[in-house]
Order: structure tokens, then sequence, then C-alpha cells
């Protein structure tokens, strides 16, 4: 999920993304925070789950981190990473503010040009973290070990308490 009020901006990064992750993910851009809000509410009633969200800081009707507050009410587990242009490097603070209270989960810089792999191993990573967090348990655990030992029975009942 992708916002962004400039379109331009926003058309690139859309591309960028259906290139590399098109095949294995859903990408959805909108240039509208509000839009988004939407999308996402729908997403949850369908039950779908949303690996990353990316915004811009300032949107015309909210900030950025308004919008990955309200974001993470709807999709807890999804990654929020704000997109920062180059040009836009204007409140440092604010980012490094957002992350130390855990409104966004990390900050990028908008890819500069195609095969910007800076940018795609960063996707790489965060695609990888929110992986092992939405994995799902394994259904059942088979212990092995001689029927005797007071450890085997120890970790069958640790287990037996999940």
């Amino acid at each position: 999920m992708v916002v962004d009020k400039d379109e331009a901006a926003l058309l690139f990064v859309e591309q960028e993304l259906r290139k590399r992750y098109g095949a294995d993910y859903e990408v959805i851009c909108d240039p509208s925070a509000e839009a988004v809000l939407s999308i996402l509410g729908a997403l949850k009633e369908e039950d779908r789950h949303i690996a990353l969200i990316f915004t811009a800081l300032s949107l015309p009707e909210m900030t950025g981190i308004e919008l990955m507050n309200r974001a993470h009410d709807l999709h807890p587990n999804a990654k929020r990473i704000l997109l920062v242009g180059l040009r836009e490097w204007e409140a440092p603070e604010t980012l490094l503010q957002a992350m130390t209270f855990g409104w966004i989960d990390s900050y990028l810089w908008k890819p500069t040009g195609p095969f910007d792999e800076r940018f795609h191993s960063h996707i790489a990573e965060l695609l990888e973290a929110w992986r092992h967090l939405n994995l799902p348990l394994p259904a059942f655990v088979k212990v092995i070990g001689e029927p005797w030992s007071a450890r085997i029975h120890e970790l069958r009942a640790m287990l037996d308490s999940y």
C-alpha cells in the first residue's frame, strides 16, 4: 500500500514495486489518505493482510504519521514506512521521534531511478521481517526422547501449557 500526494512519485514507486514484487504481492497505490484508509478497512473486513504501508510525510488530509497511526489500528502487523524524497528532508527530528514512539517502523528514501537497489534491499528486509511475524504456528509438535527422561516430561508439560 502506497500513499503519496505527488502523483508522479507515486506512479514511479508503484512501477518499481509492481516490477519486483507484483507476482507475489498486490500493490495498491492512491494519492488520498482517506481513500487508503477506506481500502484498508475493506481489506480488514475481508480478513486480508497488509505487509507494508508506505506514505509520504505530508498529505493533503493528514500527516503521514497520522495515517500510519490510523492504519495501525486496522492492520497492526503491517510494517509502516515513511517515504522521504531527497529534497524533502526538512524534519529529520520528526522521523526520529516517530520511530522512537513506534508510530512508524522505518523510513526510506524514495527510489531515485530504475533499479534502485538501496530501495529494494530495504523493502526485502521489511518483507522478511513481516513474514517472520506472520508465519502460521505449527498445528502440532512431536517430542522425541526416552520415555523415562524427566527432561522430556518437563518439555511436554511446558508445550501442553501453550
